[in-house]
């Protein structure tokens, strides 16, 4: 319940600074601005699935299983290697690589921005 609650807490700011990451880059950029906005969601919806299969796997975690190092490991490398497959997609439909890094960047500020916030209630 609590890590479902995390999760949440997490998606939906990932989601606002998305947007916010959407706006400035549409008017930044605004000569390539469907690259920019559809890369930046991009990003961000590949984060969130890779987010995702990390919760999956995290629900798993019971202390009993002696084979999750094998298990989080082979998630790992499937993780990177569909986050790759999506850069190289996205550079071969000429969608902005950097806003896809942007998207997926967004993502990673959001845990960072989560954590920062939480610090003071597991102290």
């Amino acid at each position: 319940m609590e890590l479902e609650l995390m999760a949440n807490e997490i998606r939906k700011k990932t989601l606002l600074l998305t947007g916010i990451c959407c706006i400035f880059g549409a008017i930044i950029f605004h000569q390539q601005m469907k690259s920019v906005v559809v890369g930046i969601l991009i990003g961000c919806f590949s984060a969130l699935m890779g987010f995702q299969m990390i919760v999956n796997m995290s629900k798993k975690i019971d202390g009993s299983n002696t084979q999750l190092q094998g298990a989080a490991f082979s998630a790992y490398v499937k993780r990177y290697l569909i986050y790759g497959f999506i850069f190289v997609i996205g550079f071969y439909a000429d969608i902005s690589i950097f806003a896809i890094l942007v998207g997926m960047l967004a993502h990673k500020f959001s845990i960072i921005l989560y954590t920062f916030q939480h610090r003071k209630e597991d102290a």
